[in-house]
């Protein structure tokens, strides 16, 4: 039983370690594709450094139970991954006085996602037995977006040290895989910290990939890993050639890029805290089926003016429809596995999402060296309509778990930037109040606090 103290306590721990871990994100996960593009990556390398690695990872996950069996506690593995994750940036700032290849990076980037992968479902098992179910979409969400915010000034700081020693990239990707190196150790003392409600590792027949893909029929579940793996599928056709368009098309150098991605950052740290409280007033459901549909347009909008100004309004959109895809989702699955069997079920699902990556970016790596039409146009075609496809044919098919009220799109859009305008500040809106017999909220854009 955890007591109020020790709750309150784990969640202000669970922030700090947020905290350092999005830095790390900022200062060295953020820069591997840009990385690999200064070590001369070709297209199929860069498509293969997006998939392979958590592929890597995904497999790796499905022996979670095994892991935890030999380490104990949820704590123990993950903080032996934190610092086996920590640990595989200083090769990486090391590549100078090794070797400049693309392929030796690619081992430590392998090493570090699959480290952060094993972890995850102990992880994500651990802090669901700390937050409440009913604040669970508040919480993260504004756990997210604090999180967000500092991976936002980490990039844009990374961007600086890359040009300003544009002359010497090497000592900058150095200095930057470092800092990210120190960053994760001081995210694992915080974890560290934190409070392990009492988990006892249940002697049970493992469930074997066969058995989980039966047992995940066309219900909810099973809906959801199809419509997942697909959607991965069709995003990494796409995904990994994002900054190679921006270098050759947009003609932007590393530090305009690491800015512009910080703009899609940014955008989820300012809308991810009212997606998680619509989460929870409304259901994922209705969300997720929004943001499945949103996704599938954001590809299009890079057909437009190749300036930075307009990129970084690009990524900003973007940022705000995968916050509501990614806080709608990760609020699904906590509600659609039980938690007992949350470790193995998550590990599952990671494989069949991870396995569609890999699939997904082997295709887009192959349709750009088509030489006979501009491959940016096919990639980015080919990845909006595959999402859009998923979002119609799949998502209308999962059913909320839960009983919550009802809201139309346009009033859900609403509420989403109006609560987050609301929330920073900029602007104190509020929706018309509705009837009971319409079965609609009142006031969307309250003031969402949570304290912990």
């Amino acid at each position: 039983m955890v007591t109020q103290k020790q709750r309150k306590r784990a969640l202000a721990y669970s922030n700090l370690d947020a905290g350092f871990f999005s830095a790390m994100v900022g200062f060295g996960e953020s820069v591997f594709q840009l990385f690999a593009i200064f070590l001369k990556a070709s297209p199929i390398q860069l498509g293969l450094l997006a998939s392979i690695p958590q592929m890597i990872g995904a497999i790796n996950q499905i022996f979670s139970r095994n892991y935890l069996s030999l380490f104990k506690t949820r704590k123990a593995l993950v903080l032996s991954a934190v610092l086996l994750q920590s640990l595989a940036f200083l090769p990486l700032a090391l590549t100078y006085f090794f070797t400049k290849d693309f392929w030796y990076m690619f081992i430590f980037v392998s090493i570090y996602w699959t480290a952060g992968m094993v972890a995850t479902p102990a992880w994500t098992s651990w802090i669901g037995d700390l937050v409440p179910k009913k604040i669970r979409g508040t919480y993260f969400g504004k756990r997210n977006a604090r999180a967000g915010a500092i991976s936002f000034a980490t990039m844009l700081i990374a961007s600086l040290f890359l040009w300003y020693l544009e002359a010497n990239p090497f000592i900058a990707f150095a200095i930057l895989f470092i800092v990210a190196s120190s960053m994760r150790l001081i995210s694992g003392l915080f974890l560290s910290l934190q409070f392990e409600p009492e988990y006892k590792i249940v002697k049970e027949r493992p469930i074997s990939l066969k058995e989980f893909t039966k047992r995940a029929n066309l219900k909810n579940y099973g809906i959801y890993i199809i419509l997942g793996s697909m959607m991965n599928f069709f995003v990494f056709i796409a995904a990994p050639f994002f900054i190679l368009y921006k270098k050759e098309t947009a003609l932007l150098s590393a530090g305009m890029i690491l800015v512009s991605q910080s703009f899609f950052i940014l955008a989820k740290c300012i809308f991810v805290p009212a997606w998680g409280s619509l989460c929870d007033k409304y259901g994922s459901n209705k969300i997720f089926r929004f943001a499945t549909i949103a996704v599938g347009i954001v590809p299009l909008l890079f057909f437009g003016p190749k300036n930075i100004l307009y990129i970084c309004l690009i990524e900003f959109i973007s940022g705000f429809v995968w916050a509501s895809y990614e806080i709608s989702s990760a609020n699904f699955i906590f509600e659609m596995v039980p938690k007992e069997k949350r470790i193995t079920m998550l590990s599952y699902f990671h494989f069949f999402n991870s396995f569609a990556m890999v699939v997904g970016s082997i295709l887009g790596s192959l349709l750009m060296t088509i030489s006979w039409m501009n491959p940016y146009i096919l990639v980015f075609s080919l990845s909006a309509a595959g999402r859009l496809f998923v979002g119609i044919m799949f998502a209308p098919r999962l059913k909320e778990v839960r009983a919550v009220e009802d809201i139309s799109y346009k009033r859900l859009i609403y509420g989403a930037i109006s609560t987050s305008l609301h929330s920073s500040g900029i602007g104190d809106f509020k929706l018309p109040r509705i009837s009971k017999q319409s079965n609609k909220l009142k006031d969307i854009p309250k003031k969402y606090t949570l304290r912990t």
